[in-house]
């Protein structure tokens, strides 16, 4: 038996397969009312839920295809409580998915900690030839300066 939704005096079929049965074997077409996700021209293109008119609900429940159910109506007093439940769900998630990504980050970290090392090891050694090969480089440097400074203003050596 096939299930039709009544809800604030609609007809709403939601389900696919109920839907095409209400097509093929019973002949009612209805009208498709929900969006496409990403579909283009959606107002040419419609999806589920399938509505049914009023009398071909009554008529679908008369000869026992169909079995018409009311949504439940939310009660308004409850609003606030059901609210507050989920901001206290929404606040406990986000801090335990914070704990979780503080963890993920402390174990990657751990992992690569002797890489780490390794690299700040290689850049210090790298600095000190540098600096080394630097000293070296102004001692050899700094004779060919006097050798220069021994010309004479003209070109001519002295």
């Amino acid at each position: 038996m096939l299930v039709v939704e009544v809800a604030n005096g609609r007809s709403l079929v939601w389900g696919a397969e109920a839907v095409q049965a209400l097509r093929e074997r019973l002949g009612v077409g209805g009208r498709t009312v929900g969006a496409l996700p990403r579909g283009p021209r959606q107002n040419s293109r419609l999806g589920l839920p399938l509505l049914l008119l009023p009398e071909e609900a009554r008529l679908l429940a008369e000869i026992g295809a169909v079995t018409l159910v009311s949504a439940p109506r939310p009660d308004p007093r409850n609003h606030g409580l059901a609210l507050a439940s989920f901001k206290r769900q929404q606040e406990q998630s986000f801090q335990d998915q914070n704990t979780l990504a503080a963890e993920a980050r402390e174990t990657r970290r751990q992992e690569l900690l002797e890489k780490i090392v390794e690299g700040q090891a290689a850049k210090k050694q790298k600095l000190e030839q540098d600096s080394g090969a630097d000293e070296g480089g102004q001692e050899a440097g700094g004779s060919e300066a006097t050798q220069g400074s021994e010309t004479s203003d003209d070109g001519q050596p002295s």
